[in-house]
């Protein structure tokens, strides 16, 4: 059985995530923003820990990665405006990887994009700016020699 943090443990790919970790037999602490979010995680099995990616700081990230053997990075910025979307798609990866790194982490795995999902359309700025910035962190995970 792994500790295993799930940032994100709310959105898209974090809610189905988390059961399968559960019923895995891992513990997980689950990172979500809304103070309402708390008790679903709770009932799910995870140990809920409320924190918004807009304002953790590396530090208290590495805090809240104390003690696991695997951080998961699920959490977007899901189409809220670019600011949104370098905070949380592009600094947040980083934070991660801080915070694996000064916790001696080896397991840190990023919920990352393919830009060709939408070789039909035309990509709007959004788009451009959104796949530019999950690229920066995926070299930024690159960067400390783990495989991404």
């Amino acid at each position: 059985m792994s500790r295993i943090l799930l940032i994100g443990a709310t959105g898209g790919v974090g809610h189905r995530l988390l059961p399968m970790l559960i019923a895995g037999g891992h513990a997980v602490t689950a990172l979500h923003r809304k103070p309402e979010q708390a008790e679903g995680l709770r009932a799910a099995g995870a140990d809920p820990v409320q924190a918004d990616l807009m304002e953790i700081t590396a530090e208290e990230m590495a805090q809240a990665a104390r003690g696991h053997d695997a951080i998961v990075f699920s959490a977007g910025a899901a189409g809220s405006g670019m600011d949104r979307t370098a905070e949380i798609d592009g600094r947040g990866p980083v934070k991660m990887v801080e915070a694996a790194w000064a916790n001696g982490i080896s397991r840190a795995y990023l919920v990352s994009a393919f830009p060709e999902s939408r070789r039909d359309a035309e990509p709007s700025e959004g788009f451009e700016f959104y796949m530019k910035t999950k690229k920066e962190a995926d070299v930024a995970l690159a960067g400390r020699g783990w495989t991404t």
